[in-house]
């Protein structure tokens, strides 16, 4: 979808997500040539996520964070 916008404009590409689906690595590799990525953070501890967030059960809090990790050391 990023590629499509870029086709269409030179205004630059902002995404805003959850970051749910960062622990995948070509999800981040597609994100990454955004240029403005804003992911939110619902919570800052596994009991907090599981309370607030209408997750998968296969993503835990864990994984999230490992996610958001992950794309920001790329």
């Amino acid at each position: 979808m990023i590629a499509q916008i870029r086709s269409l404009t030179d205004i630059p590409v902002a995404v805003r997500t959850n970051g749910s689906l960062f622990w995948q690595e070509d999800v981040r590799r597609q994100l990454v040539t955004a240029d403005l990525v804003i992911p939110s953070l619902d919570a800052g501890s596994r009991t907090v996520f599981q309370v607030v967030s209408r997750h998968h059960p296969d993503i835990s809090f864990e994984k999230l964070l490992e996610g958001l990790a992950a794309f920001r050391n790329e």
